[in-house]
């Protein structure tokens, strides 16, 4: 069989990520899914600290500038532009300084690059937040074609109008970071259910004002999406029930509400249950990091050198290689690590 000529881009077109500028942070959201002639799970949020949320939690980062980097569009424009922009950026000491890099690597890409790769679906859009110790809060920006462009509210690519409402109806200026994740789930939820080649795993991860780069496990936006979906389902019957005036008995609507109120209840419960979950295990990592306990030997490499620059490149590697080892030495009971988060 004899694929079209554009199978490998129709094949890698990522579909929905969002940057919402909140008071104290930028948080980004995207699916995983890469859609076309086949469907696969990929990461679409890159980031210039070490690639485990865990050991930065542990050890902390001294990188002058935090950049966190969110594609949508052409898959394979979206990681290579990715990656010259954190090479070109990597010893910036200013904002303006990153900000030019930035363009020059788009006006290079789009001059050279994009025209000799071969698909005529060329496509593609960058979200980059951007954490530096002069700003008051990290600063968010988008970029078309070579344009880079500052966001002050919220910026969505890759999706149609319905992302668009979701965002416009509850997103307001200085809402906090706990308010900007709540408003993600929801429209990640929404989105993965309504939208046409949106799914997989969810991300969100936070760039916040003190300048770490944090990411939400797994697990916890799995359970928080179906606390969406739970919700929307109880609202709109709750709708429903307000509108039956002339069909309903009486003290039916009363029944109703006192019915929404208990599932409320019962949904806030849960929320605070796997808060408490996430609470435990900061708490035990921060523990550790007080006690100085996290040494282990990982085949030569004890684990405090991962900290080290000269050991950043080669630390994803050893994390993988010793995946094992970590989980039973250094994370509580019952929490399981992705060597890949």
């Amino acid at each position: 069989m004899r694929l079209p000529t554009d199978w490998l881009e129709r094949r890698k077109q990522v579909t929905l990520i969002t940057g919402l500028v909140c008071k104290d942070s930028v948080v980004f959201a995207a699916d995983s899914e890469e859609s076309g002639w086949t469907k696969r799970s990929v990461k679409k949020v890159a980031h210039n600290e070490r690639p485990f949320s865990f050991l930065q939690n542990v050890f902390g980062d001294r990188t002058p500038f935090k950049i966190v980097i969110a594609g949508a569009g052409n898959g394979v424009l979206c990681d290579y532009a990715t990656q010259e922009i954190f090479k070109r950026v990597e010893r910036s000491q200013e904002l303006k300084e990153i900000e030019t890099k930035i363009i020059e690597v788009l006006e290079h890409f789009f001059r050279v690059v994009v025209p000799l790769h071969p698909s005529p679906d060329k496509e593609f859009e960058l979200l980059i937040g951007i954490w530096g110790s002069s700003l008051l809060r990290p600063a968010l920006y988008s970029t078309q074609g070579v344009t880079l462009i500052r966001r002050s509210r919220y910026y969505v690519c890759g999706s149609g109008t319905l992302i668009d409402y979701i965002l416009d109806r509850s997103y307001h200026a200085g809402m906090s970071t706990e308010e900007g994740i709540a408003l993600a789930i929801s429209m990640l939820q929404t989105a993965k259910k309504y939208v046409a080649g949106v799914g997989g795993e969810s991300t969100i991860l936070v760039l916040d004002s003190d300048g770490k780069i944090e990411s939400k496990p797994s697990w916890e936006i799995s359970a928080e999406e179906n606390l969406s979906e739970n919700y929307a389902r109880l609202t709109g019957k709750l709708f429903v029930d307000l509108m039956r005036t002339r069909s309903a008995q009486s003290g039916d609507f009363e029944k109703a509400l006192k019915s929404f109120a208990k599932e409320m209840k019962t949904l806030r419960k849960s929320k605070k249950k796997s808060d408490e979950e996430m609470d435990s295990f900061t708490k035990f990592l921060e523990e550790k990091r007080a006690k100085k306990e996290v040494v282990i030997e990982l085949e030569g490499v004890d684990l405090s050198q991962l900290s080290t620059p000269e050991d950043h490149q080669r630390s994803a590697e050893i994390f993988r290689r010793n995946a094992d080892k970590l989980q039973k030495y250094v994370l509580p009971g019952g929490v399981q690590l992705d060597p890949l988060q």
